[in-house]
């Protein structure tokens, strides 16, 4: 029996939201983190867990269980410092896939 696939999104603006909703279509169990409600609010019904939190704060993250994720894509674009130390905090969680989108 193959584990289901499991990948966490942060950064819900239009590429990481279509790729959590086009992920979840393919049957991956999707995470979906952003610190704005409304685009939290947008998607919620289309992904497994959607959440508002801050992705360059560690602890959210670790509470959120980002760890238990192979893998994790970070699709914020808009601001680089936020996107380097989002992917620090994933990689030091030990997360083997890292995927980060730049701009």
């Amino acid at each position: 029996m193959s584990k289901t696939k499991q990948v966490a999104i942060l950064g819900l603006g239009i590429f990481g939201s279509t790729l959590a909703e086009t992920l979840e279509d393919y049957g991956v169990e999707v995470l979906a983190v952003d610190i704005d409600p409304a685009c939290v609010e947008r998607i919620a019904d289309n992904v497994t867990r959607a959440v508002v939190a801050d992705v360059t704060d560690k602890d959210q993250l670790l509470e959120l269980g980002v760890a238990d994720f192979d893998t994790a894509v970070v699709a914020i674009s808009k601001h680089f410092e936020e996107s380097v130390l989002c992917t620090m905090i994933l990689k030091e969680a030990g997360i083997k896939n890292v995927i980060v989108k730049a701009r």
